[in-house]
């Protein structure tokens, strides 16, 4: 695994089938919110601290929780929210999924950053 600018280990492992979106996978001892942040800093090419808070998008502690908890053996843990103009898609096993957000996540972006 790589380490990005953020300093978390994250690998970027290619795109969504349909050619529109980014995947990367994390390590067990990264938190979700912390691979989210770093999937978006590499996807934007920007640093941590010129995104938006994550917190003002998704409560960070049960993000955290919900995924550091572990699925059982018989279940897939799958969260999806929108962030920075992406629709984020935080996958049990330490998958982050980045896609375009449509016309209406756009909006809510610039929303954001008036």
């Amino acid at each position: 695994m790589a380490v990005t600018e953020s300093g978390i280990q994250l690998e970027r492992v290619g795109h969504h089938p349909n050619g529109d979106g980014h995947r990367f996978e994390y390590n067990q001892t990264t938190t979700a919110t912390m691979a989210v942040v770093a999937a978006l800093t590499d996807v934007l090419g920007v640093g941590p601290t010129q995104l938006a808070p994550l917190e003002t998008r998704i409560d960070t502690e049960a993000l955290d929780a919900f995924f550091a908890a572990g699925p059982t053996a018989s279940e897939t843990r799958t969260l999806t929210f929108s962030a920075e103009g992406y629709t984020v898609t935080v996958r049990s096993g330490g998958v982050v999924t980045l896609s375009p957000a449509d016309e209406t996540g756009a909006d809510e972006r610039a929303a954001t950053q008036r």
